[in-house]
């Protein structure tokens, strides 16, 4: 099976090392990724110095380095137009995520069924800390893999069938979403492995994790208008019936629990009043610094 991997990356010194170095140590379906290409937007660190090093000791790591931000998306299609031809399965990452060893072979493994269009792993968030907003990041991600287990969402770090996936709309604020979109309207069928574990880290602010919020909820809007779509977390039926048997037993999680309630409610007010008028600029993100700290060390 012939693999290769995109990445995207604006100023992440401190993580895109460890995350290729993890693609090239890799070997999904016993052989090595074929090509991983980082496409790096605007980044005024080192991040391209970085990738630089790495592609001189190998050539499999192609660096694109483009002069301007134009999104997420739009770096995706860049990658996506580079791919050899022919190959099989397609891997997107943001550069800000590590997987844990034996995640990319799990995750490509699924491909084994002919069936499947698009696999991710189960993210979870570094955030070690007792500070409201890392409890917060630790019992939200653990809800999205209850949710996940059951109606797969994927994100953070995923892999799709490379025949079903040509190019993605620039505009999506959702890159994953949007690709779930994509391979589920081509037949495609989405595979959650739980066993492959990403690390990512939450916002470290409340300032920027009500902007995450709020780009994402408006992301589904925009998705769900553009294409019919709707992932699974965005189901709040589905949601709150995992809510109440996760977080109500449990004394501990009722302050984050109820934190988060709060807070997605009004990133979803928010968002629908943005969408009402006419929309927000949601294609390049606005960076939240507090989560580019490593995904690497695992919470204590």
């Amino acid at each position: 099976m012939r693999v290769v991997a995109g990445v995207t990356a604006c100023n992440e010194e401190r993580t895109v090392g460890p995350l290729v170095e993890m693609l090239l140590a890799s070997r999904p379906s016993g052989v090595p990724i074929e090509q991983i290409t980082v496409v790096s937007s605007a980044c005024r660190d080192r991040t391209d110095e970085i990738v630089r090093t790495l592609s001189a000791r190998d050539p499999r790591v192609v660096l694109i380095a483009e002069p301007e931000r134009r999104g997420k998306g739009a770096a995706i299609n860049t990658f996506l137009a580079t791919r050899p031809p022919g190959t099989d399965v397609t891997i997107i990452a943001s550069a800000d995520v590590l997987p844990e060893s034996g995640a990319t072979e799990a995750i490509v493994a699924a491909f084994e069924d002919p069936a499947v269009g698009m696999a991710g792993g189960r993210p979870v968030p570094r955030n070690a800390g007792t500070a409201l907003l890392d409890r917060m990041a630790r019992l939200m991600w653990h809800l999205h893999d209850c949710v996940a287990r059951r109606s797969p969402k994927l994100g953070e770090f995923v892999a799709v069938r490379s025949a079903l996936v040509e190019s993605l709309d620039v505009a999506s604020p959702v890159d994953e979403s949007s690709l779930e979109a994509a391979v589920r309207e081509r037949g495609g069928r989405l595979v959650y492995v739980p066993g492959a574990v990403v690390g990512n880290r939450g916002p470290a602010t409340l300032r920027e994790w009500m902007s995450q919020r709020r780009r994402i909820a408006f992301g589904y809007l925009w998705l769900r208008r553009r294409t019919g779509y709707s992932v699974s977390t965005d189901s709040g039926t589905a949601v709150l019936s995992i809510w109440l048997s996760e977080v109500l037993p449990h004394p501990s999680r009722w302050l984050p629990g109820l934190a988060l309630v709060a807070t997605e409610v009004l990133a979803r007010l928010e968002a629908r009043r943005d969408f009402r008028r006419g929309g927000s600029e949601y294609t390049i993100w606005t960076i939240a610094t507090s989560t580019k700290a490593g995904s690497g060390a695992p919470p204590s």
